[in-house]
């Protein structure tokens, strides 16, 4: 500690500013002890970077993050320095259990669903994929559906619905790419107005079971990285036994079946690669988001920063 005659002697060289954020209204106020207003966050008990908890409402105030891990304070059923019981991390965004995940709607951990819904999202991909297969027929059928066709044939030749619709797909995949995948920073003038576009995602996995209950990060990739093949696996199956059931009620003859198989293999490439074209930007984003760090302060002297996942 230092003497107190060079303490009254050199004020400046000992006493600082209270840091924003922060409260030294208790005297002899040290940096350890300074006092943190609920609704922020430090990452440890040497530093002066204060940060307000946007996405939690969680941050207990009062404390620096230490080097706990989340497995021993599950354990424990404690909570993270600075935040409240069942949360830890930075900014308080981590779940103490691995059976929750955070929720930036319910601003707080919340409990993973059941895998039920995964039996759920595949019935409801069935049904619409059979109603629609079923409407099809249908309407094939009716004389009504026939002139609709061939009006809205001749409206896309005439306006050209296809470009455009590519144009904008193109659009959305420079957009949302830039920043996670390519790191590119944009004018906030530029960025004000695409922000939206974050939340349009095609991963179909993400939108309906929460990342952080899937597993180890490992996990989460690999399943990022396989659910596009496995949905042009299944659909590229469909559209055979769809083929081949036509086919055989139409009674077409053998020498017909070589031009039948050609037409089928065009719908299965023309499946595959719009697939491909509409999820590539949600499978990279993911991928490339895996990497992401945010860093805080941790000590003011020595100038360390500690990184954290931004996906953990």
């Amino acid at each position: 500690s230092a003497d107190p005659a060079e303490v009254f002697s050199s004020p400046t060289d000992y006493c600082k500013a209270c840091p924003p954020y922060a409260d030294c209204a208790t005297s002899n106020t040290t940096l350890e002890s300074i006092g943190i207003p609920r609704d922020y966050w430090r990452a440890s008990l040497l530093t002066t970077e204060i940060h307000k908890c946007d996405a939690s409402d969680h941050c207990s105030g009062s404390g620096g993050a230490t080097e706990t891990s989340r497995r021993r304070l599950a354990a424990s059923g404690g909570a993270g320095p600075g935040c409240d019981l069942g949360h830890t991390g930075p900014l308080c965004e981590w779940c103490v259990s691995d059976e929750q995940y955070f929720s930036r709607a319910e601003r707080g951990c919340v409990d993973c669903p059941t895998t039920g819904r995964f039996g759920i999202l595949a019935g409801v991909v069935v049904v619409l994929a059979g109603t629609g297969l079923v409407l099809y027929r249908v309407l094939a059928r009716a004389e009504a559906w026939g002139r609709l066709r061939a009006r809205l044939v001749i409206g896309e030749s005439q306006v050209g619905f296809q470009p455009k619709f590519k144009i904008l797909v193109s659009f959305y995949q420079v957009a949302a790419t830039l920043g996670p995948v390519y790191g590119v920073r944009l004018h906030e003038d530029f960025t004000r107005w695409t922000d939206f576009m974050d939340a349009i995602s095609l991963d179909l996995i993400g939108l309906t079971y929460p990342d952080a209950c899937i597993g180890s990060m490992g996990d989460r990739l690999l399943l990022a990285g396989l659910w596009p093949i496995l949905s042009i696996m299944l659909g590229g199956a469909a559209i055979a036994c769809y083929a081949l059931a036509e086919w055989l009620l139409s009674g077409r003859a053998d020498s017909l079946r070589r031009e039948f198989v050609r037409a089928t293999l065009r719908h299965l490439l023309y499946w595959a690669i719009l697939v491909a074209y509409l999820v590539l930007p949600s499978v990279s984003r993911s991928i490339f988001k895996a990497r992401q760090c945010e860093s805080f302060n941790v000590d003011d002297v020595t100038a360390d920063r500690r990184s954290y996942l931004v996906a953990d």
